[in-house]
């Protein structure tokens, strides 16, 4: 009875003060898979809730799909996910796919080296060079693309092409 109990006081919870969620869930005696269903319940009343949600919790229980579910849906939240998945190469592609501002939170080298996508971005925003890895902010193509795109982004490009476009934009 006290578990039963201890559940329906955690979805109380949940509905009303979601802010402390993950504090007050590790607090109460409920097994993990009640705890995945109560955080499920508090992710979907607010997708930001993900941010308050144990790194090592999500790692174990969120499974491929709802990660994929996720950044479909909201790719900038990206960025609270754990560093393994953005790591990994399918999420983050698939997030700065639907939104280019999730290049932010990219941990994947290849997708920060890819010049194909940075082009396609840059040619959209051209401040997304911040983001970009040191060889593509050498590449001239890159570079032109971002700074056509928009002048402010010259402040992003490497010493090693600095002079060469800045004169060229001036």
């Amino acid at each position: 009875m006290s578990s039963i109990n201890s559940i329906k006081n955690a979805i109380k919870m949940v509905r009303e003060n979601l802010d402390l969620l993950e504090e007050r869930v590790d607090l109460l005696d409920i097994n993990p898979t009640n705890r995945l269903e109560i955080i499920k319940l508090a992710i979907e009343k607010d997708i930001k809730n993900i941010k308050y949600i144990d790194n090592k919790f999500l790692l174990e229980n969120l499974k491929i799909n709802h990660i994929t579910v996720l950044l479909n849906k909201y790719p900038l939240y990206l960025e609270y996910l754990p560093e393994r998945f953005r790591a990994e190469e399918d999420y983050c592609r698939r997030a700065v796919l639907k939104d280019f501002k999730a290049i932010e939170f990219v941990l994947n080298k290849k997708v920060l080296e890819d010049k194909t996508l940075f082009l396609i971005m840059l040619d959209k925003d051209g401040m997304l060079l911040e983001y970009a890895s040191e060889s593509l902010r050498n590449d001239f193509e890159i570079v032109i693309t971002a700074v056509t795109q928009n002048k402010e982004a010259k402040k992003f490009i490497t010493k090693k092409l600095s002079d060469k476009i800045i004169s060229m934009f001036n």
